[in-house]
């Protein structure tokens, strides 16, 4: 997920956010000012896996933004990824973390729910070295 808020190459107010019958569109990226070619939403609803990497205390803003319960999140393409056949799975390190509220379920430290859905999580711990991610 980028700073922003996006996923994959879908940005916020992106016309390929709309797109609901192709398997993939050509996405403008205005943060390199270039042309991408990106899965839809319909695609990545439709994984049995959805994967996110969030590494970095300039994403904790975004992230928080996310998972927040205002009608402004739902505008942020990460937000817009709810598998319905199966689950999105969260890989987070501390600094991008840092905003979040989690309420932790069962004994594991890894099952949580997030605006009201249970949700994997990983967040790196102290002693481990930071997660790199490329935007």
């Amino acid at each position: 997920m980028g700073s922003d808020g996006h996923i994959a190459s879908l940005f916020h107010g992106a016309a390929a956010l709309q797109e609901r019958r192709r398997l993939a569109v050509v996405s403008y990226a205005p943060n390199t000012k270039a042309r991408r070619i990106t899965l839809t939403l319909p695609v990545l609803n439709n994984a049995a896996q959805v994967v996110f990497l969030v590494a970095g205390e300039a994403k904790a803003k975004a992230l928080s933004s996310v998972f927040s319960n205002t009608p402004e999140n739902d505008l942020l393409p990460a937000a817009m990824i709810e598998p319905e056949n199966g689950h999105a799975l969260w890989l987070i390190d501390r600094a991008a973390a840092g905003l979040l509220e989690l309420e932790v379920l069962a004994e594991s430290e890894s099952d949580l729910r997030i605006r009201g859905k249970a949700m994997k999580l990983f967040v790196q711990k102290a002693d481990q070295s930071p997660l790199r991610a490329h935007e």
